[in-house]
């Protein structure tokens, strides 16, 4: 028979259970301390991890004219528009005018053209929004056989807020010519969730330096921006059993339980915890949908276990 030797506040963790007996669900996971989020009444149950109820916070889906994924050529070409520059000039290819993006990665294609002998050296795409100026989306070095250059607009690195988003390219030739925007603007309508936050941690800091309070451990929960447009982030708990005599295998028991709903720029709270062995999860969300959810690390308070 194997003793684990694990801290004193653990040797309570019998007692405090029995103290505690069933707890009311709200009570499962981390009660708030005072103007710390807005707390659900009647969270409902998420299965197979997060998802946001309508309850919690309405979601508006944009409507999709067209949806723009990496590498669709959803137009046909036009006419090419020449530039006095050489003849030079180009015409679009994707994304389509008006469609609706839905990821944070946008292909962006143009076919230059010219009616001289120079060869084309780049197309750069540029990107704008509101009243703002545009700015570099990506630039496209190389052609393809067959005649189309393309790039990758990083949408959530370069700060594209939803709504509509107008693009246009620029040809540069190895003469030195250039030809400004000769196929106009093409504009989109970007509806992209946030991606989730990359780490969920917590902390419990009177297990290393006092005894903590009875019946509870204060904790706080923390966790990184997500990417992308965000307009709040929410928090779960998923009550869960360790199995501490075979590496720490977490089981969950029941449905992840939705805690608050913070805005854009809470990354921690504090709290209490009162049943351990859980894991905290966080969404980010936005009026175009909700990221899926990232999970911490089991919430583990040491306590004394035998194993055979």
């Amino acid at each position: 028979m194997t003793m684990h030797r694990i801290s004193k506040q653990g040797i309570r963790l019998g007692a405090v259970r029995r103290r505690l007996g069933a707890l009311p669900l709200a009570m499962a996971g981390l009660a708030l301390l005072s103007g710390c989020g807005t707390s659900a009444s009647s969270p409902s149950p998420v299965t197979g991890g997060p998802t946001t109820s309508a309850a919690a916070s309405p979601q508006v889906t944009a409507t999709a004219q067209s949806t723009v994924t990496a590498g669709a050529q959803t137009t046909s070409p036009g006419a090419p528009a020449a530039s006095p520059a050489g003849g030079l000039g180009g015409y679009w290819v994707a994304p389509a005018d008006a469609a609706t993006v839905t990821t944070s990665t946008l292909t962006l294609t143009a076919t230059p053209t010219t009616l001289v002998d120079v060869s084309f050296t780049r197309v750069v795409f540029s990107i704008a929004w509101g009243s703002g100026a545009p700015t570099t989306a990506c630039t496209a070095t190389t052609g393809g056989s067959d005649g189309r250059w393309s790039c990758n607009a990083d949408l959530f690195r370069l700060g594209a807020p939803l709504g509509p988003l107008t693009f246009a390219f620029d040809v540069f030739d190895s003469a030195g010519n250039t030809a400004r925007s000769p196929a106009g603007p093409r504009t989109v309508t970007f509806a992209a969730a946030p991606a989730p936050p990359a780490t969920v941690t917590w902390s419990i800091p009177c297990l290393e330096i006092i005894d903590c309070p009875g019946g509870y451990w204060p904790i706080t929960v923390r966790w990184s921006a997500a990417a992308g447009p965000v307009s709040g982030y929410r928090l779960y708990y998923t009550l869960g059993d360790v199995d501490y005599c075979h590496g720490g295998y977490w089981t969950s028991r029941g449905s992840a339980m939705l805690v608050a709903t913070f805005g854009p720029t809470v990354l921690s709270v504090p709290g209490r915890l009162y049943n351990q062995d859980g894991k905290y999860s966080v969404a980010a969300f936005n009026a175009a949908g909700s990221s899926s959810a990232t999970m911490s690390e089991p919430v583990i308070v040491s306590g004394d276990v035998m194993c055979p």
